[in-house]
């Protein structure tokens, strides 16, 4: 009778305490603030700063996804995470409007990869954050330190 009750209120602990943790889908929601992207065949470096603008997007639980230039909408599509577990390195699958990217969270910095060579990869932080900004080296440097860990 000891067993069957320890073990119901294990179960219950279990239960609560697995509800505060964010499933990967959930990482992405939110309001994100571009910061710099890399990619190309030149390994170019672009940022608010040098292209002039501002890049917000925000991800809904209502699977629609939102893109800000300077503060005006742009554009309003639909985003579906068909995989919900990460991969090995910690990305997950994310498609916009059917186009598939290759999304890392990593405390409230996110990475968006076209997930091809020669592609640009974008670093946004999230606007609530308390984190402090980052330069566009110490983006890159962070993800491909965190890419190393999950080997």
């Amino acid at each position: 009778m000891k067993i069957l009750f320890y073990s119901s209120i294990l179960t219950v602990i279990i239960s609560f305490c697995s509800c505060a943790l964010l499933e990967p889908k959930d990482e992405i929601l939110g309001r994100w603030e571009w910061e710099c992207s890399w990619g190309g065949f030149n390994g170019d470096k672009i940022t608010p700063e040098s292209k002039g603008n501002t890049i917000s997007i925000i991800f809904n639980k209502d699977n629609s996804y939102q893109e800000y230039n300077n503060g005006n909408l742009i554009e309003t599509l639909h985003y579906e995470i068909p995989i919900e577990k990460k991969n090995r390195f910690g990305y997950l699958i994310i498609k916009i409007n059917n186009v598939s990217y290759r999304a890392k969270v990593e405390q409230d910095f996110l990475l968006i990869s076209p997930g091809v060579s020669d592609g640009f990869v974008a670093f946004y932080r999230k606007s609530d954050s308390k984190l402090p900004k980052r330069t566009p080296e110490e983006y890159l440097k962070y993800f491909l330190n965190s890419e190393e860990n999950h080997n």
